[in-house]
């Protein structure tokens, strides 16, 4: 063992146990923003509650192919079908990463996803609430439960090698101790 030690934030308790596996299943970083907004929200007097996390590619490929069935007919089978009509391409989703997580704001009124999207972003993630899309029926949808860590190394990149070896390489080397002999 290196003497470094990866510390994730304690959940709050009233979570659900699906709800503590979604936000476990994220990138250690985005556990803590994930915690860090779920406080936020609780202190504005909201519950939130998380309803995806890491996703892997059949995931996704099934909430794509999902999402474009029914946003062929439009916004009312979009809500009957419960998805936001945003959806990427598998392959190309934070979720894949464990970089994103989706969560919702109760009571559900736009009152409180504009406060959602707020602290999402004051804590540095990117919020769905921005993205729009028009719907074929002419309606237009956002993915406001969608948080995002942007930046770094897209899911191609990843597949492809070498970036991740890379980063790890890095951060192996920024984490030595400046005294370690052998080294030029």
């Amino acid at each position: 063992m290196s003497g470094y030690e990866l510390v994730l934030p304690a959940l709050p308790p009233e979570l659900s146990a699906r709800e503590q596996g979604i936000v476990r299943s994220v990138e250690p970083a985005v556990q803590q923003l994930a915690v860090a907004l779920y406080h936020r929200m609780k202190a504005r007097g909201y519950r939130l509650v998380f309803n995806s996390g890491k996703r892997s590619y059949a995931d996704q490929e099934r909430i794509y192919n999902d999402t474009l069935r029914a946003r062929a007919q439009g916004g009312a089978a979009l809500n009957a079908a419960g998805l936001a009509g945003i959806t990427a391409r598998p392959g190309t989703s934070r979720h894949e990463t464990g970089l994103a997580f989706d969560a919702t704001p109760t009571p559900t009124t736009d009152a409180a996803w504009a406060v959602y999207g707020q602290e999402g972003e004051a804590l540095g993630l990117t919020w769905g609430g921005r993205w729009t899309t028009r719907l074929p029926d002419g309606t237009t949808r956002t993915d406001r439960p969608h948080m995002q860590l942007s930046g770094g190394p897209t899911v191609a990149q990843l597949a492809a090698g070498g970036v991740l070896t890379a980063l790890l390489i890095a951060a192996v080397l920024a984490a030595r101790p400046s005294s370690t002999t052998g080294d030029k």
